[in-house]
């Protein structure tokens, strides 16, 4: 039995881009293979489910780090002359740095960088990790970075690969995943939270959406109901720097708002 239900999974998911399935058996009831091994599953030889978990991949890996560079600013810092730590190479001068969470890819010390949608460039001087000047850093950890010149930099722009820029777009089409009990309303103002940014977005009524049942898709029709999955074309009020999901997950993933609730409604990845 375990067998054929590991036989339909497969054909199940072998549409959806799974790069790897491990099928494990374990008794809810008795704990087998959950854990210890215990007893009543010993025609099983493979791991435990926690042995499995414990060496499964994280999010990022070496795909990540090899990605270009995107890094969301989160948060402008400055420091006036005379309050910061005096052990620091430029405390001599007005600190001023950019904050946030290196999203892929990595920044190091000479890098030269840009700003999504203005074009402007500028050359990374240091990267600080706590308090602590560092020469590079890589996706997942958060850090302040400083350039060798002022430019407009503010909380939601997104700093990226100066020879690897991310263009930006008012329309894209994206699969959705509705969250809320209200439906979807076509054609009604959002607000969609893409990285640090947040902007007005209005969606289309749904293309196609999902069979659950059989992971296939059909003509949709009106809004999407809760815990509906469907292909919209998503229109924003400002240019974004949107990417495919599936060639980089920082810019291709977004969270709907309602506007007046402020309830996270749904979520989306780009096509």
């Amino acid at each position: 039995r375990f067998e054929s239900i590991e036989s339909e999974f497969r054909a199940i998911a072998q549409g959806l881009g799974f790069e790897e399935i491990s099928a494990i058996p374990i008794s809810a009831l008795m704990g087998d293979m959950v854990v210890e091994r215990g007893t009543n599953l010993s025609w099983y030889q493979g791991p435990t489910l926690l042995e499995w978990l414990e060496t499964a991949p994280a999010r990022h890996d070496e795909v990540s780090a090899s990605q270009p560079l995107r890094f969301p600013v989160q948060r402008v810092v400055r420091v006036p002359h005379g309050q910061g730590r005096s052990d620091r190479a430029d405390a001599d001068q007005d600190f001023r740095g950019w904050q946030g969470t290196v999203a892929s890819g990595k920044v190091a010390v000479g890098d030269e960088v840009a700003v999504a949608g203005s074009g402007q460039t500028a050359r990374v001087t240091g990267v600080w990790l706590l308090e602590r000047a560092v020469q590079s850093a890589q996706a997942d950890q958060a850090v302040t970075v400083t350039l060798d010149r002022e430019i407009d930099i503010s909380r939601g722009d997104l700093l990226c690969s100066a020879r690897h820029a991310a263009d930006v777009t008012r329309s894209i089409e994206a699969e959705i995943c509705w969250f809320d009990v209200e439906p979807m309303e076509p054609d009604r103002p959002y607000l969609l939270k893409l990285g640090t940014r947040q902007v007005r977005a209005m969606l289309s009524a749904p293309g196609e959406r999902i069979e659950l049942e059989t992971l296939s898709w059909a003509p949709g029709e009106g809004g999407l109901q809760m815990n509906d999955i469907g292909r919209v074309r998503v229109r924003t009020q400002q240019p974004l720097p949107f990417e495919s999901y599936a060639r980089n997950r920082a810019g291709g993933a977004f969270i709907l708002i309602d506007e007046l609730s402020k309830r996270t409604v749904g979520a989306g990845v780009v096509r």
